[in-house]
């Protein structure tokens, strides 16, 4: 036995420092032979060690698994245990105990007395199938009542008897309320069906499915006569349609027979089942007072046994879907009458743009969604057609009368106007050229702003077919071309209309080639005789060539630029003027300078500057200056 090891103070009194040195170091040996002694220990033992660790964890799973597979045997044998007690109660249910005919009666009495306080609660809380027991059994009670002959218990319960008459009406509401829900989900559907399947016995799955198929669609029917925004409308109707053919699949399609008839089927398992579903036990609180229990339990067979109706189960869901679907397109007809009360295109765009977002998303839970949407898409476009041409109609109409106003405003186009005050002006020929520019008149501006304005939202709407704006675009090139201008001012008038439609970016967007082929044929035809009375009328004032050819270029300035081809205001001028031989002279000299594209500029300073495809530097500088000047032909439009 080792001697124990001595005390560090008496060690530290007794011994000296080489004492305990020495003491030191063989402690410090005999630690070190001790770790060897465990290393090599653990070392040699290492692997029975892993192999002893692995086995516990392996018998750790085994033991799991195994409670498992015992957990579950025995939760099969509890189910096989049940499953043979219910057939076993079912084949050999013993007879009810004889139940005296005075406690029967109260028995039937109790129950008439608790129905309407029961219906109540059930229609509190929407629990329909509830509702539907009350008024199930109520009416049996009451049935047994008066065929037990018994005057005064007929007459203590003919109030409560009254009281559940008139309940019914509200039970039989709530109950289509509920199926004519849009946004009632497919649990409270199928209570709601159940209950009504209680209620209208015998009970058929076809049956129900119409009547359930009747109440979406008077529900889309109400939607469709709402007052809510069109936009909202359209979008609760595809997801009405789409829920109602989402409750359809999930209610009467399945593996076997469909949740419906399975419920249907449990509900009423045996003759007596639907009532032991809904009465009152000590186990169950319920709003029947807890002493009505024993009535409850001696209830004669008259009143609670209720007749185990097999629902059919032949039900084609395809083609009761494909009716149901036609159905709600015939309850959105009512859609058209109105639309036609709507005259906002914004408000007509809207709602287009928002049954299509609800369609794309209802499509892909219910395929039959897409011909109602096709068909709605027809009713909308009818009426944007209509009210795009109305509009159409209606602005040439009053751009028609707008053009003539203006003819009619002397005191805007008359000869005593500004217009021809600054044309007969006797300015310095010197004056810059911005002294000459006059600018369209405001009726003038008015009226072509008019149109564009008017087109403007049909332009920018993308679904609105392009017939009706190019035939309204013609239309009105043909308003202008029968136009008859008789005085200059008239005609001068009639070519910056020309010009303004020519070049306004609204009508390129949307109007073909023949309305430019119509409109240039006019200004054609109208410049030509606006150049020549042009032209007679500045040689009538009997000046000098000099101050004539002045009044010239301001007449022609006076048009402002325009893609479309020049007013022959020189030739004209040329062939009318009775010159000498040098005038003569002049007048060549100006002819070739007008067809020299190198003497622009000097051109420019004694005729009208024309704003063509590609206008010299000093042109696009004066049309950045004035940006009514920037307004150029369109691309598909060869000058």
């Amino acid at each position: 036995m080792a001697a124990p090891a001595p005390d560090a103070d008496a060690l530290f009194e007794q011994c000296s420092v080489r004492d305990i040195e020495q003491y030191a170091v063989k402690l410090a040996h005999a630690a070190e032979e001790k770790q060897r002694a465990v290393r090599s220990l653990v070392g040699d033992s290492f692997d029975d060690l892993l192999l002893v660790s692995r086995s516990v964890v392996d018998m750790q799973s085994h033991l799991g698994a195994l409670q498992s597979t015992l957990d579950t045997l025995q939760d099969a044998a509890r189910r096989t245990g049940d499953r043979a007690a219910e057939r076993s109660a079912a084949r050999y249910e013993p007879p009810p105990p004889a139940v005296p005919p005075s406690l029967g009666l109260a028995a039937a009495q109790q129950l008439l007395l608790d129905a309407p306080p029961l219906l109540r609660a059930a229609l509190r809380t929407d629990a329909l199938v509830q509702g539907a027991w009350a008024l199930t059994f109520g009416r049996r009670a009451w049935t047994f009542l008066t065929e037990s002959q018994d005057a005064e218990a007929v007459a203590l319960v003919s109030e409560p008897w009254s009281d559940l008459q008139t309940l019914e009406v509200g039970v039989r509401a709530r109950i289509d309320a509920q199926l004519q829900a849009t946004a009632a989900r497919t649990s409270g559907v199928l209570d709601a069906l159940l209950a009504w399947m209680v209620l209208d016995a015998p009970a058929d799955l076809a049956r129900a499915m119409a009547h359930w198929h009747t109440q979406q669609a008077h529900g889309a029917a109400l939607l469709c006569t709402a007052s809510d925004p069109l936009a909202q409308r359209l979008e609760r109707l595809v997801t009405h349609a789409a829920i109602s053919w989402r409750h359809t699949e999930r209610l009467w399609r399945g593996s076997d027979e469909g949740p419906l008839a399975s419920a249907w089927h449990t509900l009423m398992r045996t003759d007596t089942s639907f009532f032991d579903v809904g009465r009152p036990t000590r186990a169950l609180l319920s709003p029947a007072p807890l002493t009505a229990v024993s009535f409850y339990e001696a209830m004669p067979e008259a009143v609670r046994t209720y007749p185990a109706a097999r629902a059919s189960a032949s039900v084609d869901v395809d083609a009761s879907l494909a009716q149901h679907m036609e159905r709600l397109g015939a309850a959105w007809d009512a859609l058209p009458a109105q639309l036609a009360t709507m005259h906002d295109l914004d408000a007509l765009l809207a709602s287009r743009s928002a049954l299509a977002r609800a369609a794309e998303r209802a499509e892909a839970q219910a395929p039959g969604v897409r011909a109602l949407r096709e068909r709605i898409e027809r009713m909308l476009d009818t009426r944007l057609d209509a009210l795009v041409q109305a509009t159409l109609a209606r602005a040439t109409s009053s751009f028609g009368e707008a053009l003539m106003a203006v003819w009619d405003d002397e005191r805007a186009l008359g000869d005593s106007g500004a217009r021809a005050v600054l044309w007969e002006s006797d300015a310095d020929r010197a004056a810059p050229l911005q002294r000459w520019r006059s600018a369209r008149p405001p009726c003038m501006a008015a009226c072509v702003h008019l149109m564009e304005e008017r087109f403007y939202g049909a332009v920018h709407t993308s679904d609105v077919a392009s017939a009706p704006l190019q035939a309204a675009c013609l239309a009105l090139a043909e308003f202008v071309a029968d136009l008859a201008p008789v005085s200059v001012t008239q005609q001068q008038a009639v070519l910056e209309v020309c010009a303004a439609l020519y070049t306004s970016p609204t009508f390129q967007r949307m109007a073909s080639p023949a309305f430019y082929e119509c409109v240039r044929a006019v200004h054609v035809r109208v410049a030509e005789a606006w150049a020549t009375a042009h032209a007679a009328r500045i040689v009538q004032q009997r000046r000098a060539l000099e101050p004539s050819l002045v009044l010239l270029a301001r007449a022609a300035y006076a048009l402002g630029p325009s893609p479309l081809p020049a007013p022959p205001l020189l030739p004209c001028f040329v062939k009318a003027w009775p010159a000498s031989a040098a005038d003569h002279a002049t007048l060549a000299a100006l002819a070739d300078a007008a067809d020299a594209p190198a003497d622009w500029y000097h051109l420019r300073t004694v005729l009208a500057p024309w704003a063509l495809h590609a206008p010299p530097p000093s042109a696009r500088r004066e049309a950045a200056a004035r940006p009514g000047l920037a307004r150029i032909a369109p691309r598909f439009v060869v000058s």
